[in-house]
């Protein structure tokens, strides 16, 4: 069994605004609870809503999950049924792009996704993670412990 190094997950910054929604949704769902101007159904359809919507974002971050290895990267996708990719450090060792991919506001939050590119077929990605860059330089070294000269 090989020791993982990290676990990784999208982080909850990714999701701001969906956080926001959903929060939002509750809040008003409890006002409209205080409030009798509204209907009650308007309260259970903006609480219910507000719920299921921050439920699906939750299970979105946990379907998710990348493993960083010894000897390999684990990306594991899925709950109850899940999928596995292994991508091993020694292939990458001839892998010409390496990158994270930042925006204005991921910058800011620190999150990012790190990209590899070897050819045609064996490009992935390990998207909004944080740290992206203290994550790319733990994968490159890595690489460079498992590269054959």
């Amino acid at each position: 069994m090989e020791k993982i190094l990290k676990t990784l997950r999208q982080s909850r910054k990714a999701f701001l605004v969906e956080y926001f929604c959903g929060f939002l949704l509750l809040i008003l769902s409890i006002e409209a609870l205080f409030n009798t101007s509204f209907p009650s159904w308007t309260t259970y359809l903006a609480g219910g809503t507000g719920i299921l919507f921050l439920g699906m974002i939750e299970f979105s971050r946990a379907i998710l999950r990348y493993h960083i290895g010894e000897t390999k990267i684990v990306i594991t996708h899925g709950l109850i049924r899940q999928a596995k990719k292994h991508i091993y450090y020694h292939p990458l060792g001839f892998v010409p792009d390496l990158n994270v991919h930042q925006g204005t506001l991921q910058r800011m939050l620190s999150i990012g996704t790190i990209s590899l590119k070897g050819g045609e077929h064996n490009t992935f990605e390990i998207k909004n993670i944080p740290n992206p860059h203290k994550i790319l330089e733990m994968i490159e070294s890595m690489i460079q412990r498992h590269k054959k000269v």
